[in-house]
């Protein structure tokens, strides 16, 4: 991934941070972003005011917190113009030896964009803010402001980078109670427990019309919406995390690592050394022992007509309660 999945083993976060010649990397600058998103507020509103930014008080440092951005995307090259993310999940570490936590962000979650001032889909926030603020940026600083912590690191794998990465960790375990289909997504699994390959884990992840085989006829899987999508993609990612503590050395590790460098894209700020060891480190976790929070949301139509989902609740409270205390507080233990 570019320079930054942090591998929890077992626990969740697996893949990505790796800092080496070869990977791509983006940079992740968000206090200057922030301050050119301001100055691009002030060039293009009337008024202030106009752009309320959610108050998130980055001149605290929350050092005791690991944070990571994962996005699954259509498009792994930072300059692409018009991408969106496809899955948005951030990892939080705590400081205190405590389980991590792993939130998912539906993608059509309707928030502030703070490009515009104007309200969007989260996952638009990949195609930046002009020459500005870069997508990972703008991304990073969006789920900032609606998590209330800082995001210290990012990756973002496409479809085909994320098929490399679950067949170089050795598949997933996909678990059915019956056959299930979706053309669109090209998914086609037996009943019960199979060693899925990359392929049908992307399939399976992103199937938002799973239709099941029970008694004779294929029938629309009852439950399947965004949120059974977010827990997918969260099943999926741990699993892959699992398979860390199967490898007989932080130096098998470290190679697997290096040969899925063109696989995603990374921010700069996390070396090699430092991502295998916090990955050998965590190891041992068990994943069902991860603490997994999905935001709960409404369909929503805009006075557009666009079919979007608003939040019924803070995913800053939500961390907060599963932390259990506010991040903030947590700064400087670890």
């Amino acid at each position: 991934m570019g320079a930054a999945v942090l591998v929890i083993a077992g626990a969740g976060v697996a893949v990505a941070q790796w800092h080496l010649d070869g990977f791509d990397r983006v940079g992740l600058d968000l206090d200057t972003a922030r301050d050119r998103l301001d100055a691009a507020t002030v060039q293009t509103h009337d008024g202030p005011g106009d752009v309320p930014f959610h108050e998130l008080d980055l001149d605290v440092e929350i050092d005791g917190l690991l944070t990571t951005l994962i996005l699954g995307s259509d498009a792994t090259s930072p300059d692409e113009g018009d991408v969106r993310a496809d899955a948005i999940l951030l990892v939080v570490v705590p400081p205190d030896g405590t389980d991590p936590v792993l939130a998912s962000i539906p993608r059509d979650l309707w928030v502030e964009n703070p490009c515009t001032g104007e309200m969007s889909r989260i996952n638009e926030g990949l195609s930046g803010c002009g020459d500005d603020v870069s997508g990972p940026e703008l991304m990073a600083i969006m789920v900032e402001d609606l998590a209330g912590v800082r995001v210290d690191h990012y990756a973002e794998v496409d479809f085909d980078g994320f098929v490399r990465i679950v067949d170089a960790f050795g598949g997933v375990e996909i678990c059915t109670e019956h056959p299930v289909r979706d053309a669109r997504a090209e998914l086609e699994l037996p009943g019960g427990c199979v060693d899925a390959s990359g392929e049908d884990a992307l399939a399976w992840a992103r199937s938002r019309r799973t239709q099941e085989y029970v008694d004779g006829r294929w029938r629309m899987q009852p439950g399947v919406n965004a949120l059974s999508r977010d827990e997918r993609q969260q099943d999926i990612l741990l699993r892959v995390a699992d398979r860390i503590s199967s490898f007989e050395s932080a130096g098998r590790l470290r190679a697997v690592a290096f040969g899925l460098q063109d696989a995603v894209v990374l921010d700069d700020g996390m070396s090699l050394t430092r991502a295998v060891a916090l990955a050998w480190k965590y190891r041992s976790i068990d994943p069902d022992d991860v603490r997994r929070v999905t935001i709960p949301v409404v369909d929503h139509t805009t006075s557009g007509g666009a079919a979007v989902l608003r939040p019924q609740a803070s995913l800053a409270e939500l961390l907060t309660e599963e932390l259990g205390k506010d991040p903030e507080e947590l700064a400087g233990n670890g």
